[in-house]
C-alpha cells in the first residue's frame, strides 16, 4: 500500500513495493514507465503519462521503490543518432 500527500513527502520519501509503485503511477496517473537505467545498485525508472506528467522513481535491490521526484508538462526529446537534439 501507498500512501501519498504533499505533506507526506515533504517529510520523508514515499516507497513501497517496486509492484505497488508502478500498479499506483499506472492506475491513478496514467504513467508507463518510458526509459531506465542502474546507477549504484539501484534501478532509476522515469514514468510518463501522455498528459506531460512524469515521475522518477528508484529502486533499491531489496525491491523496494520510492519517488524520487514527480512533476507536470514534460515533454520527450528526440534525439539524432550522433547524440544531437533533432530541431
Amino acid at each position: 500500500m501507498i500512501c501519498l500527500s504533499a505533506a507526506a513527502s515533504a517529510q520523508r520519501s514515499i516507497c513501497g513495493s517496486h509492484k505497488a509503485v508502478a500498479e499506483h503511477l499506472a492506475n491513478h496517473w496514467g504513467e508507463a514507465v518510458a526509459w531506465r537505467g542502474l546507477t549504484g545498485g539501484m534501478l532509476v525508472e522515469l514514468y510518463t503519462a501522455k498528459d506531460g506528467g512524469w515521475t522518477l522513481v528508484m529502486t533499491r535491490p531489496d525491491g523496494v521503490a520510492c519517488f524520487a521526484a514527480a512533476g507536470r508538462d514534460g515533454e520527450a526529446i528526440e534525439r539524432a543518432v550522433d547524440g544531437e537534439e533533432k530541431s
